[in-house]
Parts: C-alpha cells; sequence; structure tokens
C-alpha cells in the first residue's frame, strides 16, 4: 500500500502506509459522527467501524468476481450469517459503488436498500452489468480501485434560491440531487472537489447535460436534497478501504508523528524533483481539474520554492533537495544586477522594478545551504543592496529599481530582515543588527496599527532571531504579542466546523487555507521563544497549535490513494504536493514551500519529538 510516504520504498511505505490507514478506520466512527453532527445529518445510532466497511468491500468484491467467475467467487456463501448481522445495524442504506481505474471510472445509480447489505448487493450486481458490456472489464477489475459512498443523510430544501443553497453547501462533503419531473439526477460529493467547482457550476452543468439548454432554474419546478455522504476507497486494487475526507486520506492530530512529517517533506522534495524544469525553475502550479498547468509564473515564489527546498536539505541532508535549490538559484543568479558601478550592490532582476523578495528569499536559501565559497560573494552584495533600500525612519522601499513604488509591506520587509539575521549568524557583520534595529520601532507600529494575519509570520521569524543575537526582551515580546493574537483564528476541535478544518487558521469564518501553513511558521519561532524564556503557558498552547496545524497541513498533501480520479501519466504532478484548501484542489510551489517549511522547522525546534 502506498500513502504519504511515498518517499520510502515499496516495503517501507506498504508498512507505514497500513498503520496509518488502521488507525483511521478504528477511529472512523468518531470522524462520521462529528462530521455529520454538525452538518446537521446524524442518524440516531448510526455506527461505521472499520469492520463494517471492510465487510462490505469484500461482500461488494466477491459479487463481482462471482458474476465473471473469478476465483473469490465460492466466498460468497461466507456472507450468509454477515448479511444478518449488517442487517441488525443502522447503518446508510443508500450507496453508490464506483470502481476507478488510471483516472476513469464506471459506477453503478444511487441505490437504496432495505439494509446497507441489500443496497451494496444491488448497487454491486448494477456495476457488474455495466461491466459485461465492456470489452476491457477484466482488466478494470484487476486494476482498478472499488470505491463506496454511503449516503447517510438527504436533507430535502424545498423552494431554495442559490444563495441559500451555496450556504448550505459545504464541497466535499455534501453531494445534492435534483429532481424535475420524473427525472432524478444524483451528484457525489467527489464532483466539486475533483472538478474544483462552485455549486453553482455543478448545477448549471447537471441541468445542461440533463434538460439540454432549454432548461432555465425554477425552483418552484425541482427539488433540491443535499446528501451527507461518507467516502471510502481501496488503497490498491483489492488493498485496505480507506476513509476519504473531500476525496483526500485524513489524519488526526492525535495520530501524528515526527517521522510521518520528516516523510511529508521527502515526499514534497521529489514532487519538486518531478516539475523542476531543464533550466532550473519550477512549473508554476497546476490544476487537477484541467489535468494542466496554468501559463503563468511568479518569481517571488520561485525563490521561495529555493528556500523551503533549502530548509528540506540542511535539517533533514536531503541530498536530492540540495541538488534541486542549488539548481534554481543558479538559474536564478542569472539574472542578477547591479545598483553601483562598482558592483558592490547586487539584486535579482527578474522583472522590471526589481521587486526585494526575489532577492531576500534567494539570499534566504543560500545561507540555509552553508555553500559560503560558493555563495558568499553574491550573498553580502545582496545583502548590501537591501541594506540601501532603508530609510531614515527604518522602513524600507520595496522596488530596487522604482523606490518611490511600494507595495507588499507585509511580506517583503519580514523576507528581507529574516534574510539579513540569517547572514548575520555566517559572517557577524554589525551592520546588519544597526539595520534591524531602525527598522524594528517603524515596523511595530506598523503592525500595531494595521493588524494582519500576512504580517506575521516572517516577522516573527526576523525578531526571533534578532532577540537570540542582542537578548533585548522587546523583540521576544514582539513575537509572542503578534502570535498570541494570530492564535485566536486557528481553529481546533471546539471550533471547528468539519474535522479537516481542525488545526487551520481561518479569520473571517470561512474554509481555512495553504496560508495557515505560513502562519504556522512563524508560531514555531514564538513556540522556540517561549521554551527559551521559560514561559510554560504560552510553550504548551503554541506546542498544541503546532501540532493541530501539521496535521491540517498534513492532510492538504496529494498521496498515491488521493490521486484515484486522475490518469497514471499525471499523478507525478501532484503527488507530494499540497493542495490549496480542504476543498480547493490546485497545487502551486508556494503551496508546498510554505508547508515544507512548517514542517521541518517544526521537527527541528521540537527536537524530532513531541514531548
Amino acid at each position: 500500500m502506498t500513502g504519504k510516504g511515498c518517499g520510502m520504498t515499496e516495503k517501507e511505505r506498504a508498512t507505514k502506509g497500513l498503520l496509518r490507514r488502521s488507525i483511521t478506520l478504528v477511529t472512523g466512527i468518531y470522524i462520521v459522527i462529528m462530521l455529520l453532527a454538525r452538518s446537521g445529518g446524524i442518524v440516531e445510532g448510526a455506527e461505521c467501524s472499520g469492520d463494517d466497511i471492510r465487510y462490505l468491500f469484500e461482500f461488494a468484491r466477491d459479487i463481482i468476481d462471482a458474476r465473471f467467475s473469478k476465483q473469490h467467487a465460492s466466498t460468497l456463501i461466507r456472507y450468509e450469517n454477515g448479511e444478518e448481522w449488517l442487517s441488525s445495524r443502522d447503518l446508510p442504506r443508500e450507496v453508490v459503488v464506483r470502481l476507478w481505474r488510471n483516472g476513469r471510472d464506471i459506477s453503478s445509480a444511487c441505490t437504496e436498500g432495505a439494509t446497507v447489505f441489500e443496497a451494496v448487493r444491488k448497487a454491486s450486481e448494477e456495476l457488474v452489468g455495466l461491466l459485461k458490456k465492456r470489452e476491457d472489464s477484466d482488466r478494470w477489475i484487476e486494476e482498478g480501485r472499488l470505491s463506496l459512498y454511503l449516503i447517510s443523510a438527504r436533507t430535502p430544501l424545498p423552494n431554495a434560491t442559490i444563495s441559500v443553497l451555496q450556504d448550505r453547501f459545504e464541497p466535499g462533503i455534501h453531494g445534492f440531487t435534483i429532481e424535475h419531473g420524473n427525472d432524478t439526477v444524483t451528484h457525489l460529493n467527489s464532483f466539486a472537489v475533483v472538478h474544483n467547482l462552485s455549486l453553482e457550476k455543478i448545477i448549471e452543468r447537471v441541468c445542461l447535460r440533463k434538460w439540454g439548454r432549454s432548461f432555465r432554474w425554477n425552483t418552484s419546478q425541482i427539488t433540491f436534497s443535499l446528501l451527507t455522504i461518507s467516502h471510502f476507497i481501496e488503497s490498491s486494487p483489492r488493498g485496505e478501504p480507506v476513509r476519504l475526507m473531500r476525496d483526500l486520506t485524513h489524519l488526526n492530530p492525535s495520530d501524528l508523528t515526527m517521522e510521518g512529517m520528516r516523510t511529508a517533506v521527502n515526499s514534497a522534495v521529489g514532487w519538486y524533483g518531478e516539475i523542476q524544469k531543464r533550466e532550473g525553475l519550477f512549473w508554476y502550479q497546476y490544476l487537477p481539474s484541467l489535468r494542466r498547468y496554468i501559463a503563468d509564473d511568479n518569481m517571488v515564489r520561485q525563490a521561495g520554492a529555493c528556500y523551503g527546498l533549502a530548509q528540506a536539505a540542511r535539517i533533514f541532508g536531503d541530498e536530492k533537495a540540495r541538488a534541486c535549490a542549488t539548481k534554481a538559484i543558479d538559474c536564478l543568479l542569472e539574472s542578477i544586477e547591479y545598483l553601483d558601478r562598482a558592483e558592490n550592490k547586487a539584486f535579482i532582476k527578474t522583472e522590471d522594478q526589481g521587486k526585494l523578495g526575489v532577492t531576500a528569499l534567494t539570499l534566504l536559501a543560500m545561507s540555509e545551504l552553508a555553500l559560503e565559497d560558493r555563495y558568499a560573494p553574491y550573498m553580502e552584495k545582496m545583502a548590501n543592496a537591501i541594506l540601501s533600500l532603508q530609510k531614515t525612519n527604518g522602513s524600507m522601499a520595496t522596488y530596487f529599481l522604482n523606490r518611490r513604488r511600494q507595495g507588499s509591506s507585509d511580506y517583503y520587509p519580514g523576507e528581507a530582515m529574516l534574510a539579513i539575521i540569517r547572514l548575520y549568524r555566517l559572517n557577524h557583520d554589525e551592520r546588519y543588527i544597526a539595520f534591524l534595529k531602525r527598522a524594528f520601532p517603524y515596523y511595530s507600529a506598523y503592525w500595531r496599527s494595521n493588524k494582519n494575519t500576512a504580517f506575521v509570520p516572517w516577522q516573527s521569524s526576523a525578531m526571533s532571531g534578532l532577540y537570540q543575537v542582542t537578548g533585548d526582551r522587546q523583540y521576544a515580546d514582539f513575537v509572542f504579542e503578534m502570535n498570541d493574537w494570530i492564535i485566536e483564528y486557528q481553529l481546533d476541535e471546539s471550533t471547528a466546523p468539519y474535522p479537516d478544518y481542525v488545526g487551520g487558521y481561518s479569520k473571517g469564518g470561512g474554509e481555512p487555507g495553504n496560508s495557515s501553513a505560513s502562519y504556522t511558521e512563524g508560531m514555531v519561532d514564538a513556540y522556540y521563544l517561549a521554551k527559551v524564556l521559560g514561559d510554560t503557558e504560552r510553550e504548551g498552547r503554541y506546542r498544541k497549535s503546532l501540532r493541530d496545524a501539521a496535521a491540517f497541513l498534513l492532510n492538504l498533501q496529494y498521496d498515491d490513494i488521493d490521486t484515484f480520479y486522475l490518469p497514471r501519466s499525471q499523478t507525478n504532478k501532484v503527488v507530494g504536493a499540497f493542495k490549496q484548501s480542504p476543498s480547493g484542489s490546485a497545487v502551486r510551489i508556494d503551496y508546498t514551500q510554505h508547508a515544507i517549511t512548517a514542517l521541518a522547522r517544526i521537527y527541528e525546534v521540537l527536537g524530532g519529538k513531541w514531548e
């Protein structure tokens, strides 16, 4: 079995994956009940244990095998007692059975039975009928992964407008049915995530396909119902069944391990290797819903990818990460230019104005790799250019070639300040400390009058570094001030509406996204300071925050199981990458970079153990 540890050998992945999947199934009842309770669709007395699901998968497989005279056909008789056992349990009685192969599926209709056992039997037999129409049915049976959708609740929403439906619909959790006249169309919870579409777009597609262009949405003519669905899939053909949440494998914070985090970083490094172009930089963004890269780029994020890879190289001794990072850095250095004739102030010119962020993140990446002989001449000159951007009030211009233009004050100055303090640790140039001390009054006042989440992580890391060098408590206190503020927006078991939201940050109350990785980077430094300064209350609170956040991030990472809906030719474009959000399927180089940085720094600062 393969899982999120796809950087290991097949045998290692199988062992670790089986342990993780077993834990997931054992705790499945908790997840299902919490999920349904929060979505208003729980069925009293419902149970959904690992044994139940495993039994249903075996039964569905044996029905298919029996109809095609496969070797398992003789085992059907053993279900006589099982049918009585399952029929006595209050499990969902509507199911869909799907078989996935190479990104395509064959699917039964939504089938209802007097018991879940009967529903699975009917749906499996319908699937057999569809398979018999295909000449390649044997390949589908042997190479395909079976998938079960258990519909736990059906909530009619009569006369509902689109806005009402959108308020109730949760992508990846809910499916829906539309009834119009004698016709009924069912869409499963996978559809919104796989196709990355809003509810309105999905309904538009459904109606167009079923009733044609002449159909007009009219709430008096249709009946719309939300379906609360639990989705299970074989980890491999005939493999252990795994519960998916929004079509991703799910990990609870209590089951998180440091080894799992290290494996996740290793897998992410492997993904960067897959998407690195010949010249050294990376494909910027891939959309699984469209099966293609998009024609766009962002050089700040390209430099950020170098930084994340360099951290993985330093913290874990990952030579693949080092090779990948140096190749990309060398490509960026081909665009180096100078601000003075003496060529003593260098920056990376990747666009007309020369963004500070590109140079700062490239400098950070080089400082992580500790290749002083190779990069030292560039690093000092780039630092000189950054220092030249500082104004008399301590603030910084954010563009090298147009200093009147101001942008990204929440990001670029913090990135630059962190690069400067990291470089100071290498060469002890006192100009760097003076630069940071001049910047602190301006930027601390700036944040207090303009509190926002984007500012916190980079400044937390920079100020933590400045405290470690100077011992001046005001810098540590500012880190605590910012992170005590931002932690209030992190969702936990009592505030998250869905289990896969736990650990994410949501300032506006909506779905947390990959930006949670950035906030976690700052929280790592806040945790470190709390531990060093003996602030046990903050230390414990921040450590729980880090654990919850790490689990949230791992639940955004694609593994071999999560790519069931992609052709094999496309899976290397996503396996190991971290996606946009629980319901957003897109992957982008900065999503994975921030996740690598957060996970690697947690591992480093906690010394590879949670206790």
